[in-house]
């Protein structure tokens, strides 16, 4: 990756080759880009789309480093293409399980589904591995050289190890998020009701009574299938399970919305407001993270038209 990024920064980082480097790639009409991703370390997210830029024109680069005087050995080292490939193919992955966590109105249950899902995903491409099937990895297949599995297979463990231990939270919350998912697929009462009590500081008992009167509630179970089920809870009836799928609905499971606020922040502190007052700010800053549309055409028919008194004098 240090490579990469120091071989793309002296080109795409001077405007005098990198304007060499486009018309070289205008000259190969074969070329389907015409110009590199410049990756930055603060918007990590790009880290794949610029390895797999960069894999995509390694001959291109190769042939401009060449003409410039610069040592190109390392692109005739097999085993370091063998691991840009590899790398390049675990970023992309690692990227869209990122921006499945990222977005609005993502809710923890959706975060956990989707960090499962990635994890079983891990899991199954390290058996593949096994198998020498390379199915989840084009860059890799597309090298013809031999390679040794078992460091790959190792990473991919590795990474899953790292899953497992940073989102251990998670996997604290998952039968408690299963159970508000769909309250009616409980088998262990107890044990639930037990890591209810404990994770949301209440009573075992009333937990484990709410638990059994909802699972047998027979009229709940014909909208299970209804987005909005926790709607149509009695919180007079089951006053616990409402408030455990009211903090479980607004448990912040991402950084997402701080992150855009300070990029909206940004964007509205600029240079060239050197008016703005603190009001103003937290009022520019409402309305950008708002999803709140007024009804313009309702405050226009309230509008009542003011007509001049004044007469026109001939």
């Amino acid at each position: 990756m240090g490579i990469a990024t120091k071989i793309v920064n002296s080109i795409r980082a001077r405007s005098l080759q990198r304007w060499l480097f486009q018309l070289q790639l205008e000259d190969r009409e074969s070329a389907e880009h015409t110009d590199l991703v410049l990756h930055t370390d603060v918007r990590w997210l790009s880290r794949g789309k610029f390895l797999q830029r960069f894999q995509e024109l390694l001959p291109e680069i190769t042939a401009f480093l060449d003409e410039r005087g610069d040592d190109t050995q390392i692109f005739k080292n097999e085993k370091w293409l063998t691991d840009l490939a590899f790398v390049t193919d675990i970023t992309m992955h690692l990227n869209i399980v990122n921006l499945e966590l990222q977005g609005r109105g993502k809710t923890i249950i959706e975060m956990i589904s989707a960090v499962n899902a990635f994890k079983s995903k891990l899991q199954l491409m390290i058996d593949q591995l096994k198998r020498k099937d390379l199915k989840h990895f084009p860059s890799l297949k597309a090298r013809i050289s031999k390679f040794n599995y078992d460091t790959y297979e190792a990473e991919l463990s590795n990474i899953l190890e790292q899953f497992e231990m940073r989102l251990y939270d998670c996997s604290k919350l998952e039968n408690k998020a299963s159970f508000m998912s769909y309250p009616f697929s409980c088998k262990n009462i107890e044990e639930l009701a037990t890591e209810i009590a404990s994770q949301f500081n209440m009573n075992s008992c009333s937990v484990e009574n709410g638990l059994v009167q909802i699972i047998s509630d027979i009229h709940l179970k014909a909208t299970a299938s209804d987005t909005n089920f926790w709607c149509f809870i009695s919180e007079d009836k089951y006053p616990n399970l409402r408030q455990i799928a009211l903090q479980l609905t607004t448990l912040f499971g991402s950084t997402y919305l701080c992150e855009s606020a300070f990029s909206e922040m940004k964007i509205i502190k600029s240079k060239y407001r050197n008016r703005l007052t603190d009001d103003h700010m937290s009022s520019c800053l409402r309305l950008a993270l708002s999803g709140y549309v007024p009804s313009y055409e309702k405050y226009a028919e309230d509008m009542q038209c003011h007509a001049s008194t004044s007469k026109a004098t001939l």
